[in-house]
């Protein structure tokens, strides 16, 4: 009789901690493109997962759980776990939550004409600048002190220098001008 209500209550543990399931589904946008990196969090029990690149996820949950999947730019969703959904693979679809983006003026009127539309655009900072220190430096005047090397700079050593020899073509002149 002992051994067999042991075996009874180790049964009764056994069904309660496997009562404890994990729930697999997909997360999609309202476009239905998979969406990755969404947090998934079950609010009973603080468990945490994120969603796959292809949007799928697998949690642990049991019935009466809650379920919130959040991500940066969309509204938050939320299921409660029932008999008929923990049972199967489900899909959540989260929308974008719609923000404004900065008014941008735009000052000269496109003719579509590439020729004529890249003259009126004018050059940039970054080339005024640049054309500007260049022609300074052009302009400057090449003197002994200019020229001499700076700290750091490699000096071409002055001297005869050395022959290696002269090259011989592997090649033969063909001729095909003849006939």
């Amino acid at each position: 009789m002992k051994t067999t209500l042991f075996f009874v209550f180790l049964f009764l543990i056994q069904t309660k901690t496997a009562a404890q399931e994990y729930v697999f589904g997909k997360v999609l946008s309202e476009d239905q493109r998979e969406l990755k990196g969404v947090y998934i969090i079950n609010i009973s029990n603080q468990q945490t997962a994120i969603s796959d690149d292809d949007g799928n996820f697998m949690i642990s949950a049991k019935i009466g759980d809650e379920i919130r999947f959040t991500k940066e730019r969309y509204n938050r969703n939320s299921v409660k776990i029932n008999s008929s959904n923990i049972s199967k693979s489900f899909l959540i679809r989260l929308e974008i939550i719609p923000y404004d983006i900065e008014e941008v003026e735009i000052k000269y009127k496109i003719t579509g004409d590439v020729n004529k539309d890249g003259s009126n655009l004018g050059k940039t900072k970054k080339v005024l600048k640049l054309q500007t220190d260049m022609g300074k430096y052009l302009r400057q005047k090449s003197d002994a002190a200019t020229m001499a090397p700076k700290a750091g700079e490699f000096v071409q050593p002055i001297g005869e220098g050395f022959s290696i020899g002269g090259s011989k073509p592997a090649w033969d002149d063909l001729d095909f001008i003849t006939t």
